[in-house]
């Protein structure tokens, strides 16, 4: 009897040894895989389709500033994920904490969100017009014989000459057509191409780029403006964003020191 008492203390004192380093395993397990989470965040990013700054998501090219931002952003152990919304819907979206950032914001268009010192490129502004009805724009008054398109919310010259001749013409409903959808710049082609409207703005390289994508490069031309803005990443108005704001400053930097930022505008035929 005495040998068996023995050994049920034993077993006893074994088994409470055994939760113990089972609790204490949990916990360890649980810690790291809260610091991994803690130390590899993701930052949500989005915007309407603006190839080639930004294209299709989960593509072998999902734009360049997509590429800058995790380039960047990986050295902070922070993931990017890249999603499509309207544009509008990406502003707000990025002012109210949904997401983090809106991609391929200007300084006449990114909402209560912050923008960096830093720039990732120039939004020059094109009309698209039908092959053989090129003309020379001096002043905002050779377009008023021609419909024109434009996408809602969408500023083309920081609110300048272009921006105000087009929200006069809307004011005045005078033959300008507004579009709305997530892939927009397919609608204005269509449209021009089949004649419901003469003429659209658009950034050089975006328009373009689209042009030969639906294999309609031959079929237009492009006027130039002279007008445009300098491209930005719009993060959400807190500290953190502040925060990230300064990661991409930084690191726009250290990409145009190293070349790899010219790498990678070059894999987008952007000079």
């Amino acid at each position: 009897m005495t040998n068996w008492g023995i050994d049920l203390k034993t077993i006893r004192f074994a088994f409470q040894i055994i939760r113990i380093l089972t609790l204490l395993s949990l916990f360890i397990a649980t810690s790291l895989g809260f610091a991994e989470t803690k130390n590899n965040k993701t930052l949500i990013v989005a915007a309407d389709e603006w190839c080639p700054y930004n294209c299709v998501p989960g593509s072998a090219q999902p734009g360049y500033i997509i590429e800058v931002l995790r380039e960047v952003f990986s050295k902070h152990n922070i993931n990017v994920e890249y999603r499509v919304l309207p544009w509008k819907r990406a502003l707000l979206s990025a002012e109210n904490g949904t997401i983090d950032a809106a991609v391929g914001a200007v300084k006449g268009n990114h909402g209560r969100n912050i923008i960096g010192s830093e720039n990732l490129g120039f939004d020059e502004t094109v009309f698209v017009v039908r092959k053989g009805e090129v003309f020379e724009f001096k002043t905002q008054n050779v377009l008023d014989n021609k419909v024109v398109g434009v996408i809602i919310d969408y500023t083309y010259d920081n609110h300048g000459v272009i921006d105000s001749y087009i929200e006069l013409r809307k004011k005045n409903k005078d033959r300008v057509y507004t579009i709305h959808q997530e892939q927009p710049l397919n609608s204005l082609y269509e449209m021009l191409l089949r004649s419901r409207i003469d003429i659209f703005p658009e950034n050089k390289y975006v328009a373009k780029y689209v042009a030969n994508k639906r294999n309609d490069i031959n079929k237009v031309e492009f006027v130039t403006t002279g007008k445009g803005d300098e491209i930005y990443v719009a993060f959400t108005p807190n500290s953190e964003g502040r925060e990230n704001a300064k990661k991409l400053d930084k690191g726009i930097i250290e990409l145009r020191k190293n070349g790899k930022l010219k790498k990678i505008l070059n894999q987008y035929g952007i000079e």
